[in-house]
C-alpha cells in the first residue's frame, strides 16, 4: 500500500486522474480479506451523480476485467490488454508493498470482491458528498433536530419560489410595514440600479440566496442575534451619525462660502482657481458627497494662512488678506473635524448601503425556519451546516463514531471543487481513519477549481501541500478545533504529481506548459506568490505521452484589433468571432475532422448562445445547452402553444407559434402559402381556436374542435400527441417523454390545472433538460465549467478576453472585528459582519476591510485563470483561440478594462515569446485582415494527422467561396443551404422577431440569453430605443373591440407622460398601407378620449422608424 496515511494526488488535465483513482480503489477492495467484502470499509466520494456512476462502472467492470484472467472468455482483445496491463500493475504494487499475491490470487479475490459488491450494492459506498451527508443526516434524525419524516429538497429555486411567496404574502396580506418597506427598498433600488422593473422578484430571490451560501453558514450563528428590526434601528442610527458629521463639516463649509460670497471675490481668484482651495468648499454647499481626501493645498494654506494665488489683483489681495484670518478659523475647524471623523464616516457609509438588504435576508432566514417546521421540507444544504455545528464543538463527534468503526478508507475525487465547509465536514472521519494508519486519498488539481461561485476553494489544495491554513485566510474561522485538524491531517499528507499527459498532442501540451510557467512568473499580483506557487509552481510541466508520430496538434491564436467606431464595436466582434468560428469549423472538416469531433468553449452564456443561434440559422449540427432545453423542442413548443391557447383562445398569434412549430417538428418550413392563409385570416372576427382549427383543416386535413373540450392536462396533451402523431415526427420524442415526465411530476405534486402547470413550466423551464444524446454527429457548444473533465478533438475558444476583476455585482462578508474600536457604538449595535461590493474604494482606508477585499481578489483572479487553463487544456489536437482586444488609439475605461483581462495576459505572453505573427492562412475569414494577426505554435498545418476511432471514409465534401464570407453579416448559409429557402425562412424570422418584440419590456431586456441577434441591432439604434425606456407604461398586443365587432391590436401602445403613442413592427419592406393602419390605431384611441395621440413605424429590417 501506500507509504502514508493521507495521499494528494495531483493529477494535471489529460494525467489519467480516473485511472488512478479506480486502481487505488481496487487496491485497497483487494489489499484485505474479508467474507463480507472489504469494499464495505471504503468510502469513494464525487461531485456530480454522473461522476459518482462513471466511477462505480469503471470499478465494476476492472473488477470484472481482473477476474476474468487467465482464460478471458468473451472478452475483446482490447479489453483484454487493458485489464492484464491492470493485473500486472496491482501485482507490482502489491509486492513493493510487502504484499506476495500471485496473479491467481488477485484475479481470485477480485471475482469474490465483484460478487460481493453485487449482493451489496447498496453498501457500495461511492457516491456524491450530497448523498454521503444525506445518508448520514437520516441516521442522526433527532440529534440533527431534524423532523421525523421529511424530505429533502435538491432544487434552491424550488424552495426559494416557496419561500418568496411566504415572503411577499406578510407584504400582501398582513401588509407587515417594516417588511414592506425593506422590499420596496429593494424595488427602488434596482430600478435606480438600471434593472427591469418586471424582475424584481427574481432579482430578489437571486439576491437572497446568499443565505444559502456557504459563507453565510460561517457567520450565520453571530447574524442570528439581529433581528430584522435590529438592523433597521442600526441602519437609522449610522444614518444619524452621519448627518451629525454632514453638519458639523457643513457648518463651516457655509461660513467659509458665505464669507468669500459676502466680500463678492471671484473664486478664480484664489489659490489654484476655481479647482482650488475653495472648491473643496463650493462642492460640499451645492450638495456633494463627503469623501476621503488629503485636502494638500486647503492644509498649505492654512499652515501658512495665505489663500490667493500669485496671479491675483492687487486689490482682491487685499481683500482676502482682510479675511484670511477667518478662512483660516474656519478651514482648520472643517479639517480638524473631517481628520477626526473621516474614517468613521466611510466605514458608517459602507456598512448602512446595504442595511436593509442584510435585514431582508434576517427574514428570509425566519420564513425558512417556518417553511422547514410546516412542510417538513429541508434542504439539501442545511444538512451540512447542522452537522458542522457540531462537529466544530465535539473532538469526538458522536454522529461519525459509528462511521469510523464503518469505513477504514476514505477516496475524495474533484478535491479542487471541495468547500472548506465540505472539508470541516471530513476532516474528522479522516482523523480518525489516518490514526489507524489506514490509507486515505484526496485526488485532484488546484489548477481546475473553476467553481469558486459553488463554494469551490482554489486555496485548500495549496494550503494543505504548504502546510499553511493562513492560505485559506478567513475561511477556517471560527473553530480552534478546525485549525487542530487541519494542523494534524497537513503533517499527514504525502503528495504525488501525475506528470504525464495522456490526452493532447505535444504541441498543445507544450504550448500550456510555457503558456502557465510564464503567467505565473507575471503574475499580476505580487502578493499572490505565496498561494500561486502550490498551483502553478514547480511540477507544472507535464510530460506528453502522446507520440508526434501518432497525431500532429496545432495551436494557433487569432487577435483582432477593434475598429475606432465605438458603436460598432460589439456587433462588429461578434460578426468577426462568428466568421471566424465557421471557417475554423469547415477547416478541420477539410482535414477529415467531423462535426462530433469539435467543441466551442465560451465563459459566458450569453456567448454560446449567441454562437449556438447563428451556427444553428447557418445549419450547422449543434449540441448546446440551450438544445437539451425541454422547450427548445419544436413537438413542445407545439404542444405549450396548444395549451396556452386552451386558456387563452382570444391569443391569435400563439396560432403563428403553433404552426410555425409544426411545421418544424414535420422537418419542414412555414409554406409561403400557409404563412399567406395565415396573415389574411388574422384580421378575422373569429377567436384564435376557431382560427387555428380552419388552418389545420386547411393544410393538415385534420379536425382538431373536440381538442377544445378537454379539460385535463394530461389528457389534453396526449390527445395532442395521438392527433398530429408527435412520437413518429423527425424531432426526437426524447423531449416528449421528458415533457411528460414533468407533466406526471407535476400532478403528483400540485394542482392538475392546465394554468398552475403553464406558470410552473414558465418558471422552471431553465431546468428542464433531456441527456445529452450519443452518438450524434454535432459541434458542442458549451461553457468552459461544463467542459471540465472533457476531451475534444478539436476545441475553438472564442472570446477569449473575460476578465479578471471582481465586477460591480461581486459583494462578499466582511469582518468588522477588528474595526470595532472605530466605530464607537454600543454592542448590542456592533455588528460583526456587513455586505459590500469587493471593488468598494473606500474599502482600501481600513487595514483588515483592504485585506479581505484583496483575498476576494486574488481567488477571482485564479478563478479566471483556472478557467483559462481549464480551457486550453481540453483539445486533443486542435486548439484554436481567437481574441478580440479595443484599438490601440482607444484609452480609457476601455483600454483600462482589457488591461485586467485574460486576454491581455495572452498578447503580453505572445509578446514575450513569438518574435513575429505569423503569415495569414488562407482558410480563415479575410474581412478585416489588416487588423488581425495569426499566431501559430507548430510548424505547419499542413502536418495534420487526423487519427479516430471509427472515422468515416466518406468525408464531408466542401465548397467554401470567397464571396460567401465576404459580407460582415451575421446571418451565414452553409453550402449546403440553397437560396430557394431564403424567402421562406425570411418570412419566419420575421413571424420570431414580431414575437419577441411583444414580449420586451424594454431595451435593457437585451441581455436575456435567448434575444435574436437582430434585436439586439435594432436596440442600437437611438430612435427605436425610445420606444423601449425602461418604467414606462405600455401596453403590448391589447386587443380593442370595434362596435362593428372588428378586433384591433395595435403591437406596442405606450404612455410618455400625458401622451399615448401607438407602436406597430414591420418585417417588411414599407406600404402605403402601414401608414394608413396606424392613422387609423391613432384616431381610434382618439375617439376614445386621448387628445395627444402619434403613432409611429419600425422597419425592424431597416431599422428605420417612420413617425406618423
Amino acid at each position: 500500500m501506500l507509504a502514508t496515511p493521507l495521499q494528494l494526488f495531483s493529477a494535471s488535465a489529460g494525467s489519467g486522474k480516473t485511472y488512478t483513482l479506480t486502481l487505488e480503489y481496487i487496491k485497497l477492495a483487494l489489499s484485505e480479506v474479508d467474507n463480507n467484502g472489504y469494499f464495505r470499509r471504503i468510502l469513494a466520494v464525487t461531485f456530480t451523480i454522473k461522476a459518482a456512476e462513471e466511477m462505480r462502472t469503471r470499478i465494476v467492470k476492472a473488477l470484472a476485467g481482473l477476474s476474468a484472467y487467465p482464460d478471458y472468455l468473451n472478452i475483446s482483445e482490447k479489453d483484454k490488454k487493458e485489464s492484464l496491463l491492470l493485473l500486472n500493475r496491482i501485482h507490482d504494487d502489491f509486492k513493493k508493498d510487502g504484499l506476495d499475491l500471485s496473479l491467481l490470487d488477485i484475479a481470485s479475490r477480485a471475482k469474490n470482491t465483484i460478487q460481493q459488491i453485487l449482493q451489496d450494492y447498496g453498501l457500495f459506498s461511492v457516491m456524491t458528498i450530497d448523498a454521503f451527508v444525506q445518508r448520514l443526516s437520516s441516521s442522526f434524525v433527532d440529534e440533527l433536530h431534524l423532523p421525523s419524516q421529511f424530505e429533502v429538497i435538491l432544487d434552491l429555486d424550488s424552495l426559494m419560489n416557496d419561500l418568496m411567496d411566504q415572503l411577499l404574502d406578510k407584504v400582501n396580506q398582513s401588509g407587515d410595514p417594516q417588511l414592506t418597506e425593506l422590499v420596496l427598498s429593494f424595488a427602488r433600488q434596482e430600478v435606480i440600479d438600471g434593472r427591469n422593473w418586471n424582475r424584481i422578484r427574481q432579482s430578489l430571490m437571486d439576491f437572497l440566496k446568499i443565505a444559502f451560501k456557504e459563507d453565510y453558514f460561517q457567520i450565520k450563528s453571530e447574524m442570528d442575534r439581529f433581528s430584522m428590526s435590529d438592523f433597521i434601528q442600526i441602519e437609522l442610527l449610522l444614518l444619524d451619525k452621519m448627518n451629525a458629521v454632514e453638519g458639523q463639516l457643513m457648518q463651516n463649509a457655509q461660513a467659509f462660502v458665505s464669507l468669500v460670497d459676502y466680500k463678492q471675490i471671484p473664486d478664480s481668484e484664489f489659490a489654484n482657481g476655481g479647482n482650488g482651495t475653495i472648491s473643496v468648499f463650493r462642492k460640499l454647499t451645492n450638495g456633494g458627497g463627503i469623501e476621503y481626501n488629503k485636502f494638500v493645498n486647503l492644509r498649505k494654506a492654512v499652515e501658512q494662512n495665505k489663500w490667493y494665488a500669485a496671479k491675483t489683483s492687487p486689490s482682491n489681495k487685499g481683500e482676502i488678506d482682510y479675511i484670511s484670518e477667518y478662512l483660516s478659523e474656519f478651514a482648520g475647524e472643517f479639517l480638524q473635524i473631517y481628520d477626526e471623523t473621516i474614517s468613521r464616516y466611510l466605514l458608517y457609509k459602507l456598512i448602512s448601503k446595504d442595511l436593509k438588504k442584510m435585514a431582508l435576508i434576517s427574514s428570509i432566514n425566519e420564513e425558512l425556519q417556518v417553511y422547514q417546521l410546516e412542510q417538513s421540507r429541508i434542504s439539501i444544504t442545511e444538512f451540512a451546516r447542522r452537522i458542522n455545528e457540531i462537529i466544530s464543538k465535539d473532538p469526538v463527534p458522536f454522529i461519525y463514531e459509528k462511521l469510523g468503526d464503518r469505513y477504514f478508507h476514505i477516496l475524495i475525487d474533484e478535491f479542487q471543487d471541495t468547500s472548506v465547509l465540505q472539508w470541516k465536514n471530513f476532516m474528522p472521519l479522516l482523523e480518525n481513519t489516518v490514526s489507524y494508519g489506514k490509507v486515505n486519498l484526496l485526488v485532484g488539481d488546484a489548477k481546475q477549481s473553476i467553481y469558486k461561485f459553488r463554494g469551490g476553494e482554489v486555496s485548500l489544495i495549496a494550503s494543505l501541500v504548504a502546510k499553511d491554513a493562513s492560505l485559506l485566510g478567513s475561511k477556517m474561522n471560527p473553530s480552534e478545533l478546525d485549525y487542530v485538524r487541519f494542523d494534524y491531517l497537513s503533517q499527514q499528507i504525502s503528495l504525488n504529481q501525475l506528470e504525464s499527459n495522456y490526452r493532447s498532442a505535444p504541441e498543445i501540451v507544450n504550448f500550456n506548459n510555457d503558456l502557465f510557467s510564464w503567467i505565473a512568473q507575471h503574475v499580476p499580483y505580487q502578493e499572490l506568490s505565496a498561494l500561486l506557487e502550490p498551483v502553478y509552481g514547480q511540477h507544472l510541466k507535464q510530460i506528453p505521452k502522446v507520440s508526434s508520430q501518432d497525431i500532429s496538434g496545432q495551436v494557433d491564436l487569432l487577435v483582432f484589433e477593434m475598429p475606432l467606431d465605438d458603436e460598432a464595436h460589439e456587433n462588429v466582434e461578434l460578426t468577426w468571432m462568428f466568421h471566424q468560428v465557421v471557417h475554423l469549423i469547415n477547416y478541420n472538416l477539410s482535414l477529415g475532422f467531423r462535426y462530433e469531433d469539435m467543441a466551442i468553449l465560451t465563459r459566458k452564456n450569453k456567448e454560446a448562445n449567441f454562437l449556438a443561434l447563428q451556427l444553428k440559422e447557418a445549419d450547422f449540427p449543434i449540441i448546446s445547452a440551450d438544445s437539451l432545453l425541454v422547450y427548445y423542442s419544436y413537438p413542445v413548443t407545439f404542444i405549450l402553444a396548444l395549451l396556452k391557447l386552451k386558456e387563452d383562445p382570444k391569443k391569435n398569434l400563439l396560432v403563428f407559434e403553433a404552426a410555425y412549430s409544426l411545421a418544424n417538428t414535420q422537418g419542414k418550413s412555414l409554406s409561403e402559402e400557409a404563412a399567406d392563409f395565415l396573415e389574411m385570416e388574422n384580421s378575422s372576427s373569429y377567436n384564435a381556436q376557431e382560427f387555428l382549427n380552419k388552418y389545420m383543416l386547411e393544410y393538415y386535413q385534420l379536425e382538431i374542435s373536440s381538442v377544445w373540450q378537454e379539460d385535463n392536462l394530461y389528457d389534453f396533451v396526449f390527445q395532442v400527441i395521438g392527433l398530429f402523431d408527435l412520437f413518429n415526427q423527425s424531432e426526437g420524442s426524447d423531449y416528449i417523454f421528458k415533457f411528460l415526465d414533468i407533466i406526471q411530476d407535476f400532478t403528483l405534486k400540485d394542482t392538475p390545472s392546465i394554468s398552475a402547470f403553464l406558470s410552473y413550466f414558465e418558471s422552471n423551464k431553465h431546468s428542464f433538460t433531456i441527456a445529452s444524446p450519443e452518438n450524434v454527429n454535432a459541434i458542442t457548444i458549451t461553457s468552459i465549467h461544463k467542459s471540465k473533465g472533457l476531451e475534444y478533438p478539436v476545441v475553438i475558444l472564442p472570446f477569449a478576453s473575460w476578465s479578471f476583476q471582481a465586477n460591480d455585482q461581486s459583494r462578499i462578508w466582511y469582518d468588522l472585528k477588528e474595526e470595532k474600536d472605530s466605530l464607537e457604538l454600543a454592542e448590542n449595535q456592533l455588528l460583526p459582519y456587513f455586505y459590500s461590493r469587493v471593488n468598494a474604494k473606500d474599502l482600501d482606508y481600513f487595514p483588515s476591510l483592504a485585506t479581505q477585499k484583496q483575498q476576494e481578489m486574488h481567488a477571482v483572479f485564479l478563478d479566471s485563470l483556472n478557467m483559462l487553463y481549464v480551457a486550453t487544456t481540453r483539445a486533443k489536437q486542435h486548439l484554436h483561440i481567437l481574441l478580440a482586444t479595443p484599438n490601440a488609439e482607444v484609452s480609457g475605461r476601455t483600454r483600462s478594462s482589457f488591461q485586467k483581462s485574460i486576454g491581455q495576459i495572452l498578447l503580453d505572453f505572445v509578446g514575450n515569446n513569438l518574435d513575429e505573427a505569423h503569415a495569414y492562412p488562407p482558410y480563415l475569414w479575410h474581412e478585416f485582415v489588416s487588423n488581425s494577426q495569426y499566431y501559430l505554435w507548430n510548424k505547419s498545418p499542413e502536418f495534420i494527422q487526423v487519427k479516430r476511432k471509427n472515422l468515416d471514409n466518406d468525408h464531408v465534401n466542401l465548397l467554401i467561396q470567397g464571396e460567401t464570407f465576404a459580407k460582415p453579416a451575421l446571418r451565414v448559409k452553409s453550402s449546403k443551404s440553397d437560396v430557394y429557402t431564403l424567402a421562406k425562412e425570411k418570412r419566419e424570422r420575421g413571424d420570431l422577431i414580431h414575437k419577441q418584440l411583444e414580449k420586451l419590456n424594454s431595451y435593457l431586456d437585451v441581455d436575456a440569453s435567448n434575444i435574436l441577434p437582430e434585436i439586439i441591432d435594432l436596440l442600437q439604434v437611438e430612435t427605436v430605443r425610445d420606444f423601449f425606456v425602461p418604467g414606462e407604461l405600455f401596453m403590448s398586443e391589447q386587443e380593442i373591440l370595434m362596435s362593428n365587432g372588428q378586433i384591433l391590436r395595435p403591437d406596442r401602445v405606450i404612455k410618455k407622460n400625458n401622451a399615448l403613442v401607438v407602436v406597430d413592427y414591420k418585417t417588411s419592406h414599407k406600404k402605403e398601407e402601414h401608414i394608413s393602419q396606424v392613422k387609423n390605431y391613432c384616431e381610434v384611441f382618439k375617439s376614445m378620449g386621448f387628445t395627444e395621440v402619434s403613432g409611429a413605424l419600425i422597419y425592424t429590417e431597416t431599422k428605420e422608424v417612420v413617425y406618423v
